[in-house]
């Protein structure tokens, strides 16, 4: 399933909230990818997204641009964590990674700080292995998710993953 972001009427989306309340980045999304939402009337992007890339603002390291870019795909990877708990992810396809940018949710509601990243990448696909703690009310702690440009999140096991690396390397 795709990840839906509202965006404002300026085209941008705040990522992550530090323990100051400040975003840990901005991204600007170009208005030739935008989607409106006719029914709640709303501008909104969905991720993962084929043919963009992250391009850094040369006056500002916490803004980005999000811009048509053929053969470049970006992922967004999010894990939330469990009550008073944080959460964790490693990138396990590492081979054709060109950016990762990563962003962190301090809530201070729950207590609680979730971790994710945009990943920018030529692959239509990414593996990463994620990590949550806190009190989970019996949702699984770990895992092993596969996530394809189709928007698909599939969990797979230790095994597959030894076939699936073997697959790519060779």
């Amino acid at each position: 399933m795709k990840t839906r972001i509202e965006l404002t009427s300026a085209l941008y989306h705040d990522f992550g909230k530090r323990g100051n309340g400040h975003p840990s980045f901005r991204l600007y999304v170009s208005p030739d990818l935008v989607k409106t939402d006719k029914r709640r009337g709303g501008l909104f992007f969905e991720f993962p997204a084929p043919n963009v890339s992250l391009y850094p603002d040369p006056e500002d390291p916490t803004v980005f641009h999000l811009k048509p870019s053929r053969g470049k795909n970006v992922f967004l990877i999010q894990i939330q964590p469990g009550y008073g708990g944080g959460s964790s992810y490693e990138i396990l396809s590492q081979e054709n990674i060109i950016a990762a940018l990563p962003f962190v949710v301090k809530d201070q509601s729950t207590h609680s700080t979730s971790r994710g990243a945009l990943v920018v990448t030529p692959q239509q696909q990414i593996i990463y292995r994620w990590g949550r703690t806190g009190q989970l009310f019996g949702c699984t702690p770990t895992g092993i998710r596969l996530q394809t440009l189709a928007g698909e999140e599939f969990p797979i096991s230790q095994e597959e993953l030894s076939k699936h690396v073997r697959t790519t390397h060779q």
